[in-house]
């Protein structure tokens, strides 16, 4: 997916301040295809929506692309958040890193909240694309 003409979560935030409820359009670039990979979650439980192909909007979601590289992207989120939580302090799965002392602040509250919804909009994604492809099997 390459339509650079519509708004999603990350521009919403960047731009507004604040997460989009569901319906919201996530997306993230591939690092090693440049690949974007787009879709809709439709609603708190996670139901996924995917793009299809069109003439205006370039290819649609590529299922296995998004599993593979999103799996690669959750891992690397979990990486970067074990250093900085090396840097100010470990703290759980929904707060990866304290906000104790003089790191803490509304800005950093507000970047961990957008992390942690695109993560589990990403996991909703991957898992529903897995469930799409091959009975569960992603080939590679």
């Amino acid at each position: 997916m390459h339509a650079d003409d519509f708004d999603g979560a990350p521009e919403i935030f960047r731009n507004y301040g604040f997460i989009e409820k569901p319906p919201v359009m996530w997306w993230f670039n591939s690092v090693k295809t440049e690949h974007r990979h787009a879709w809709i979650q439709l609603d708190d439980d996670g139901a996924t929506s995917w793009f299809a192909d069109t003439e205006d909007h370039g290819p649609g979601t590529n299922l296995t692309g998004l599993v593979l590289e999103g799996e690669a992207l959750l891992e690397d989120l979990k990486v970067r958040e074990e250093r900085m939580g090396l840097l100010v302090g470990a703290g759980s799965e929904d707060e990866p890193f304290s906000f104790q002392g003089s790191n803490g602040g509304k800005h950093r509250r507000m970047a961990l909240a957008f992390r942690q919804a695109f993560k589990t909009a990403l996991k909703a994604a991957i898992k529903a694309a897995k469930a799409e492809t091959n009975g569960g099997r992603v080939e590679l």
